[in-house]
């Protein structure tokens, strides 16, 4: 696997932890976009009218 060659590879003492670093942070940066498209993207938010306009949801359907 690649991701073994680099955190095993031929590197060692200071460029291996950065290495390391670098995928931990990669991974925790994608996590955190899957979990923001998620949240924002996939849920529906609260329920009811709020102060701008009521639930679009909740409205009939004009028949033109």
């Amino acid at each position: 696997m690649k991701l073994n060659r680099v955190i095993s590879g031929a590197k060692s003492g200071p460029a291996k932890a950065g290495a390391v670093q670098h995928i931990t942070l990669a991974l925790a940066a994608f996590a955190l976009t899957i979990w923001g498209f998620i949240e924002i993207g996939c849920l529906r938010g609260t329920g009811g009218t709020n102060s701008y306009d009521p639930n679009p949801l909740l409205q009939p359907k004009r028949r033109n």
